[in-house]
């Protein structure tokens, strides 16, 4: 199946960010998921590398994460950060609030850079948290351009 046009095949998962990135949203109704309720195995989430976009979309539109970011980070499996991600103490203290999230499935070659164009882009409030004790981004990264999610 794929969303949006993008194949969600292991092809997918390694394409460099200078090939159409979009990210991604629900498949159940193509929002913006709430990161309490995503289910990351209907979401077909389990062993997908990629970048991930936490966002608090309390008071305003939950489609818009920029001005509201709350943390970028990468993985392996983005299954397993959603429940990285929830679990989170830094991300717990917003949990009453509406925490959405959207992710990008890219390559290692290319995640480190990713991350570090967005943090610097996004500013996020929470500059580190369990994600980044998994999977951590190289201090030197450089900054690979992508599209900010809108």
């Amino acid at each position: 199946m794929s969303i949006h046009g993008i194949s969600s095949s292991a092809t997918a998962h390694a394409r460099p960010p200078g090939a159409p990135l979009m990210w991604r949203r629900s498949r159940v109704d193509f929002t913006y998921p709430p990161l309490a309720s995503i289910d990351p195995m209907r979401e077909g989430l389990s062993d997908v590398p990629g970048v991930v976009v936490v966002w608090n979309a309390a008071r305003a539109d939950a489609d818009e994460p920029a001005g509201r970011c709350l943390y970028v980070g990468q993985t392996c499996d983005l299954a397993a950060a959603v429940g990285l991600l929830r679990d989170d103490p830094a991300l717990a203290a917003a949990q009453g609030d509406d925490l959405r999230v959207t992710w990008a499935p890219i390559g290692i070659a290319h995640r480190p850079g990713v991350v570090a164009y967005l943090r610097d882009m996004l500013n996020p409030k929470v500059a580190e948290c369990a994600l980044d004790v998994h999977w951590p981004v190289r201090p030197d990264a450089r900054p690979v351009p992508v599209p900010l999610p809108s």
